[in-house]
């Protein structure tokens, strides 16, 4: 009983403690970011929306939004699309933690 008790106060000063590796990748819409957290033996993944940047949709993506809007009332904010460069990133961050 006491070693079940000892990995569970582990596994919670774990997860209090402020020992952990962040990463930032950037969607390819200029609208989202992915943040990946490393805590030493799992990982959390966040994504963020914060903007797009001027970058204009067309005519059939500003109906499909206006849409989903009104039917939900968000937007997606469920996805992340990284260009090669950016997963070539993540795949580095992801395989340089790996055990």
């Amino acid at each position: 009983m006491i070693k079940i008790k000892e990995k569970i106060i582990k596994k919670i000063q774990k997860y209090y403690n402020d020992e952990y590796i962040e990463k930032y990748f950037k969607c390819v819409c200029g609208g989202h970011l992915l943040e990946a957290t490393y805590y030493y033996d799992s990982y959390e993944f966040t994504i963020w929306n914060y903007n797009y940047k001027g970058k204009i949709l067309s005519w059939r993506e500003r109906i499909r939004w206006i849409i989903r809007i009104l039917l939900t009332g968000n937007p997606w904010y469920d996805m992340v699309i990284l260009d090669p460069k950016q997963a070539e990133k993540l795949s580095k961050f992801l395989l340089h933690h790996k055990k």
